[in-house]
């Protein structure tokens, strides 16, 4: 017992060296938020609320210009509350989404140690806002922050409230999650096309995976649970595609392209960013890699630290491939929007979501390569063999965690004197 409960505080204290390390980062991003004020497009949500009104508001933008029936509410409410709130809502948005990560792996994962899970979390918020194509507009600009980062906030809240609901919902029926479900997904669509068009795809591939991983067997509630959230969805999508402001918009813009041409636009367009990516951002790509591998990899031989879900190396190497096609097909999604409106790439702020799939994705993949890692090492026994790996992997995670100070430091710089 107390060799364990050694072995325990060693863990706790490699692991907290990263855990602080990125908080720090975090923290920091957090702070250049405090200096946030209102605008360009602030500024006419505040004239147009002042001027006629919160409801008269929502209406005259619904129909004159803006279709995305969400972000005008939220925008508008943020506006009555006041200038105040703009320079700590960075700082709760981060902070809420690191926690939604976080509840999302744990529910997914209920066996990893919770530390693991934050450091998991963390990473991910860090590397999504470090590679940011336009970090300022996503998050230190009001009306960049609410339609595209704050809606892939609440789209992964709504995927870890999914896990939870499904769980209950097997034991025992609930009208009020079917009905929860079907409003939050409503709701969530409503921020933006770019949004909406990403949701459709996470339904539609999370309805095919569950049907194929249970197909003796499927979970017929939980079927109906995900089929009321991509109807929902659905259903928001056809709200914002019949708003009159849409006219006003696309009087400004070139027509809308054919089919043919919106696809192989949005498929070359995925595929250009994908590529960028790797070549503009070898080494915070690596380390969402490598990191994630290492967790896991522990995870996997050292279970008396934690213990992460035993996948077969049949599975692992499958999930292995399938994994980048469903990123770059959610990817597409994100990109279908942009196409069919200008015909043109994505805008700096619609591609952090695509920046936040394809930063899932890659520690999803090194997740899966510390657990082949893990099958495969499984007869390294020699104590001076599990040693040295001990060794290496301490060192790369004191190593890893100067990299989140790194970006602290020079996003410091930033801040005005």
């Amino acid at each position: 017992m107390k060799q364990m409960t050694r072995k325990k505080v060693i863990f706790y204290f490699w692991i907290g060296i990263p855990i602080i390390a990125f908080a720090i980062a975090l923290l920091v991003f957090a702070y250049l938020g405090t200096f946030s004020r209102y605008q360009a497009d602030d500024f006419c949500i505040a004239g147009y609320v002042r001027s006629m009104g919160f409801w008269t508001t929502q209406t005259y933008l619904y129909t004159n210009w803006a279709n995305s029936f969400t972000t005008n509410f939220l925008l508008s409410t943020i506006v009555l509350i006041g200038p105040r709130l703009l320079p700590v809502l960075p700082a709760l948005v981060l902070l809420f989404w690191v926690f939604t990560i976080y509840w999302f792996i744990s529910n997914a994962l209920p066996l990893l140690d919770h530390g693991v899970a934050i450091l998991f979390a963390e990473m991910l918020v860090f590397f999504v806002v470090l590679e940011a194509p336009d970090r300022y507009q996503i998050l230190y600009w009001l009306s960049g922050m609410i339609p595209y980062l704050l809606s892939l906030v609440l789209l992964t809240f709504l995927g870890a409230i999914t896990l939870v609901m499904a769980k209950r919902i097997i034991i025992k029926p609930n009208m009020m999650m079917y009905f929860g479900m079907g409003l939050a997904s409503f709701l969530i669509g409503g921020f933006s096309e770019t949004t909406v068009a990403l949701q459709v795809g996470v339904f539609a591939l999370a309805l095919i995976g569950v049907w194929f991983a249970h197909k003796k067997g499927t979970p017929q509630r939980g079927i109906v649970l995900l089929g009321i959230g991509f109807v929902s969805t659905l259903l928001s999508m056809l709200v914002l595609i019949i708003a009159p402001g849409n006219i006003v918009r696309q009087a400004l813009l070139p027509p809308p392209p054919g089919i043919i041409k919106l696809v192989t636009l949005s498929l070359r367009f995925a595929l250009d960013f994908s590529r960028d990516s790797l070549k503009s951002l070898p080494l915070p790509t690596a380390l969402s890699l490598i990191l994630p591998m290492i967790l896991t990899y522990v995870g996997t031989t050292r279970q008396e630290y934690y213990k992460v879900p035993k996948v077969d190396s049949v599975r692992s190497i499958l999930f292995l491939l399938i994994a980048p096609i469903i990123g770059y097909l959610l990817i597409v999604c994100i990109c279908a929007p942009s196409v069919y409106g200008e015909s043109a790439y994505p805008e700096q702020r619609v591609l952090v979501a695509a920046r936040y799939v394809m930063v899932t994705v890659t520690m999803f993949e090194g997740s899966l390569l510390g657990i082949l890692m893990g099958n495969f090492s499984s007869g390294w026994n020699a104590k001076s063999t599990q040693h040295s790996i001990k060794i290496v992997i301490a060192c790369f995670l004191i190593l890893a965690s100067f990299y989140p100070l790194r970006a602290a430091l020079l996003t410091s710089s930033q801040i005005p004197e």
